[in-house]
Formats: C-alpha cells, structure tokens, sequence
C-alpha cells in the first residue's frame, strides 16, 4: 500500500477502536457490579471496595479519553497518539481486573470460585472484539488480566488447580492468537474499503478526462470548421492590419526591389507608394556607406543563412538618419523556395536616442554627484567623530542629522545607480545551487550593524527549513540586506523584523520579511515596485526606502528566476515575500 493509504487505514483502526469503546466500557462496569455483589455476598473480601472505586475511576477516565476523540470535527488526522493513550487504558484495566482475579479471588468457596472463573471467561471473551481492532490493544489487556489469575489458582496447589491454571494460560494465548487473527482480517478490509474508494477516485477522474477531451475534441472540430469558413476574410482583415499598423510593412522580391509599402512605410521613410514600390530598397532606405552590408545581410536571409532580425540604421526621403529594428520573414512557395521577404520594421530612433540619454544621466550621477557625496559624507562623519574638536549639542544634532541624510542621499543614488544596471544587463550574475539558508544567514549577519541605529533586532522564524536555490550569493545577500533594513526603518524603535523561512510547495521556498511599521495603502502597493517611485513620506521615520529599492529587489530576484510581492495594510506593517524555485 501506498503510504498515505497505510495512514488512512491505521486512522481507519483507531476510529473504530473509539466507536466500540463506549458499549465495552459500560459492560466493564456491569460485570464489575455483579462481581462486587457476588463477593460481598460472599462474606466479603478485603479492599473490595476500594478495588470497585479503581475500576469505577479508571472507566471514568477512559469515558473522558474516548469522549475527547470523538467530539473531534474532524477527527484528528494524527492519530499514532490516540491509539497508544487507549492501548495504556486498556493494560491498566487488565491490570486492575488481574487484581480482582488474585487478590478478591474467593478460594475456599468453589462456588464463586468457579463464578469468578465464568466472569473472568466472559469478560475477556467480550473484549476481543472491541479491542481487535488496533493489534497491541487486546494483548495488553489480556495479559495482565489472565496471568495473575493463572498464577494464584496455580498455588493453591492440589491435583485440579494446576491444571486450570495451565487451561487459562492456553485460554489467553488462544485469544491473542484469535485477536491478530482478526485484526489482520480488520485490516485487510479496511484495506480493500480505500483500494475500492481510490480505484472509484481514479475511475471518475478518467470519466471526466475522457469527459473533458470529448469536449475538447468538439471544440477542435468546431474551430476547425470555424477557420475554414473565416480563412477567405483573413486576408482582408491582415491587409486592413497592414494598413493601419504602426509598423512599417515592406515585401521584397528576390532581387529585393519592393513590391509593397504600407502606410507606415510612407509615414516612416517619407516615401509614397508609387516612389517606392519597383525600386531597389536598399537604394532607397539604407545609407550609402552601409549599402553593401545590407545587401549582404538580405541576400542571407534569402538564402535561409543568418539571423533575420535586427536593429539597423536607415534613412528617410530628406536623408535624416533613423534607427529601426526589422523582423524578416522568408516566405516560401508550394516547393519550399524562398521567392521574396516580407519585413516589418519599427522606428525606435527615439527610443535609442532616450536609452542615450539615461546612459548619460547615469554616468552623470555616477561621477557628478555620487563622488562629491561621497566626501561630504566622510568629511561629515569626521566632524560626527570630533576631528574637528568638540562642538556644542546644538551643533553636534545637526552634525549627526546631515551625516545621516549624506548617508540615506548616498544609498539612494547607489540604489539608481544599481537598477540602471540591471536594466541594462550590466550586472555581473554568477548563479550556482546554494543553500538558501546559508545565504540568508550571512546577509542576516551583516544587517545587524546596518540597523543598530534604529534600535531594531532580527528574528529568524523556521531556521531549519532550507532548501537549494540557484542564485548569485552576492546580489542575494544584497537583496535580503535591503529588506532587513527596509523592515527596520520603518518600524518604531525597539522593535523585532521578522524573517521566516518556509516550503511554499515541494517546488518553491518562501522568505518572507515582516515590519511593525505603519502599512501602505492600495495607492501605495500598486507603485511600490515601480522605478522612480516615492513612498508616502510620513511611513516609517521620515527615512523612506530610496527611489529605487524595491524596483531594484523585483529586477534581481526575478532574474534569477523568482518572484516577489508584498502583503500590507495601514497600521498592519508591510511583510515582502520573495519565492524561489528549489534546485532539483
């Protein structure tokens, strides 16, 4: 069996331990009554009393062992401790009737011997079947039942008494014997009861497969038919496509003279149709000096050699350059020839000419502004020191607070710096499998002196849950910095940023980064991810997270191949969960 089956047949056995237990336990308390009556009218036995307070005791707290499982709603899915609790239940009860067969024994009375003998018989008979079901139940009733008895009517001595002693030994053995016998045939059929229901579970689940691809199978040959009734509109509505796209549309024969020129062809290039349509295009759209490459470059694609995609410079009728990015397509006739292109094309000079200039601002950011920082920080952090000689409180605060902001100034001008270069695939990446957790530990490590001065501590919830991820360590550790010390910026001072650790799924692991801060709002989660976004600047302690953190955390997370997002609402704090796929 598989072993979620074995699980359901052992919860299965001690379920039905539970419901025969109410009915034995009052028979318990019948025959224990009538065995009460017998020997007091017996003459009387010594601790008899006591002996019936025991077992009245002992059943009460059985009743409330049994009464608490089975209140359960559901049943407990764990149930390894529910069984063993009623196996010690049920040895302690043999136990305390072993008493009752040894020491209430009323040997010079044959008769209520031999009525002791019949009680005995009769109870431990009864008790096979309510404690078969679950196998150590029954033998740990029995045994500390029977074998006192054994041994007491054994020393009395005497011709019989050995004898019936040996008879109740064989006696128990025969009910242990019968006990796993009907176990085994307890568990067989509770075996074959979740054989039968998964073999059901897997019937209906390909009835509704089989259900689902006839469906499917209708829906293809309705599509079909659909296609075919709509393939003569298709070309209509391509050439209305073609008519209004942005993309210039341009087909070219195998002597690459044009044969078509779209609208945007026209908008674009600043040739009509009829100047354009018949002459060479190279000619007519591609500089002089790069004419011969180009020719080059098409009589490749024609020839099915080469990549047909690109960003190539061109020119339009008043000889402005443009910057355009081509898609060729090579289309073939019945034979697979290739007879002529047909080319998109996509004006991006301006996006280009953007791209430049955000290179520029970068490098502009980089040298103007970071470098001139960076000293206004270090000359700050010198007078914080009292290089310059002790200065007076006034003085000192003010010090200390442009030290701070040089501080967050500067981090957020890294932070610019970073998501620039990520953007533009500048950052070096060296993934290799790690244990996350170690990766975690170490970033951990470094945070705590990045946030000492908020006053804040780290907790790592779920430390043994680990998992291998492929990442880069460094660029890790510096986003799971960023978090800590996001998390604890924004929390008053004083407070605990919980890191927890956890199995998302047997694919995936999860961290997650938790703050006490004040929350964000609906405006402020659908930006927060977003470049260049502020947020609201009363969160945290008037510190904000930079223009750029978490864009920056999204970029190199999920260039490593994970995800993340953010849970928050106002005066709940804000908790980023990032999530990775577990290396196989």
């Amino acid at each position: 069996m598989a072993p979620q089956q074995d699980q359901g047949v052992e919860r299965e056995k001690v379920e039905l331990l539970y419901q025969l237990a109410p009915s034995a336990l009052v028979t318990g308390l019948l025959v224990g009554a009538i065995v009460w009556i017998m020997l007091r009218a017996a003459g009387g036995m010594p601790r008899l009393n006591e002996w019936v307070l025991a077992l009245v005791g002992l059943t009460a707290v059985r009743f409330a062992l049994v009464h608490a499982y089975l209140r359960k709603d559901p049943r407990p899915q764990a149930t390894a401790l529910w069984g063993w609790a009623f196996v010690v239940g049920a040895a302690i009860s043999g136990a305390v009737w072993g008493y009752a067969g040894t020491a209430l024994l009323p040997v010079h009375n044959s008769a209520y011997l031999f009525g002791m003998v019949f009680v005995i018989a009769g109870l431990s008979a009864g008790a096979l079947t309510s404690l078969s079901p679950l196998r150590p139940a029954f033998p740990a009733f029995i045994v500390p039942f029977i074998l006192p008895f054994a041994w007491k009517v054994f020393s009395l001595g005497g011709e019989a008494y050995p004898y019936m002693a040996a008879g109740a030994l064989l006696y128990m053995l025969a009910l242990i014997f019968i006990s796993l016998q009907q176990h085994r045939h307890f568990a067989e059929a509770m075996s074959k009861r979740f054989e039968a229901i998964e073999l059901s579970d897997r019937l209906d689940h390909a009835a509704r497969q089989a259900a689902a691809t006839q469906k499917e199978l209708k829906t293809q040959i309705a599509q079909r038919v659909k296609a075919e009734v709509t393939a003569k509109d298709q070309r209509q509505r391509l050439d209305l496509l073609l008519h209004d796209t942005p993309l210039a549309s341009i087909e070219w024969s195998r002597d690459l003279t044009i044969k078509a020129w779209n609208p945007a062809a026209e908008r674009i290039f600043g040739y009509g149709a009829e100047e354009a349509i018949g002459k060479d295009g190279i000619d007519l759209i591609v500089p002089i000096e790069l004419r011969d490459w180009t020719r080059r470059f098409m009589t490749n694609v024609l020839n099915a050699a080469g990549s047909p995609h690109g960003t190539f410079k061109n020119c339009n009728k008043r000889g402005d350059a443009l910057t355009c990015e081509w898609y060729n397509t090579p289309m073939r006739n019945g034979g697979g020839e290739i007879v002529e292109i047909v080319s998109l094309a996509l004006d991006v000079t301006e996006r280009f000419e953007a791209e430049r200039m955000k290179d520029r601002f970068i490098t502009t950011v980089s040298h103007e502004l970071r470098t001139p920082l960076t000293a206004v920080s270090g000359a700050l952090s010198l007078l914080a020191s009292g290089v310059a000689g002790n200065a007076n409180e006034e003085a000192k605060r003010l010090i200390t607070l442009a030290e701070r902001n040089s501080k967050e100034l500067l981090r957020a001008v890294d932070d610019v710096i970073a998501l620039a270069k990520i953007d533009q695939g500048k950052t070096a990446q060296h993934s290799e499998p790690v244990s996350l957790l170690l990766v975690l530990r170490q970033a951990l490590l470094q945070a705590r002196s990045y946030i000492e001065r908020f006053n804040a501590t780290i907790k790592l919830v779920n430390p043994v849950v680990d998992a291998r991820v492929k990442v880069d360590i460094d660029l890790m550790i510096r986003t799971f910095l960023f978090l800590v010390y996001n998390a604890a910026s924004h929390s008053p001072p004083g407070s605990v940023v919980e890191v927890s650790v956890e199995r998302s799924s047997n694919e995936s692991i999860r961290v997650s980064v938790k703050d006490r801060g004040p929350g964000m709002s609906a405006q402020a989660r659908e930006r927060a991810f977003s470049d260049f976004s502020a947020l609201d600047p009363l969160a945290g302690r008037g510190l904000g997270t930079g223009p750029t953190g978490l864009a920056a955390v999204k970029a190199l997370v999920e260039r490593q191949g994970g995800t993340v997002s953010l849970q928050s609402e106002i005066g709940a704090g804000t908790i980023v969960i990032v999530i990775f796929p577990v290396e196989r």
